[in-house]
């Protein structure tokens, strides 16, 4: 296994920004990846979107680009700077783990995070979801439905 956006790896950053993208509007639009029919369900989307902009962790992300021009506002910031909540009670975000490149498919995961409004908290984990994507005549495509997940 290997980290796709690392130096000697099968997968090149831009072919993980496009994967990642794919995920990240799938489960915000609630449409189906290519590959799948049903929509792609997160449990507690409605918590992380409540308050727009959609926030989405930088870290794990390919590409800042990942996030612009989606038909959700999406706000990008490092995590560090979420762990206080702010000036947003409950805050709730979006963050993609580490990508794991397996042959020839890669496996995302997208999950939610709440961060709790007393100081010096560490965030709490909401659903998840994960996918294994395939290079198909040169598009992604998701090998099986995503897998929900909580953690």
């Amino acid at each position: 296994m290997t980290d796709p956006a690392g130096e000697g790896s099968g997968g090149a950053p831009a072919g993980l920004a496009e994967a990642q993208r794919l995920l990240l509007e799938a489960v915000l639009t609630e449409r189906p990846l290519p590959g799948t029919d049903a929509p792609v369900r997160l449990p507690d989307l409605r918590m992380i979107t409540r308050h727009p902009p959609v926030i989405l962790a930088a870290e794990h992300l390919a590409d800042p680009a990942v996030a612009e021009g989606l038909p959700v506002a999406v706000e990008l910031r490092p995590e560090a700077e979420l762990g206080a909540g702010g000036d947003r009670p409950h805050l709730a975000y979006l963050a993609f783990g580490p990508p794991v490149e397996e042959g020839d498919t890669l496996l995302l995961a997208l999950h939610g995070k709440v961060v709790p409004p007393a100081a010096g908290q560490h965030p709490l984990g909401l659903s998840g979801i994960q996918v294994r994507l395939r290079r198909v005549a040169g598009r992604w495509q998701a090998e099986e439905p995503p897998a929900q997940f909580a953690t």
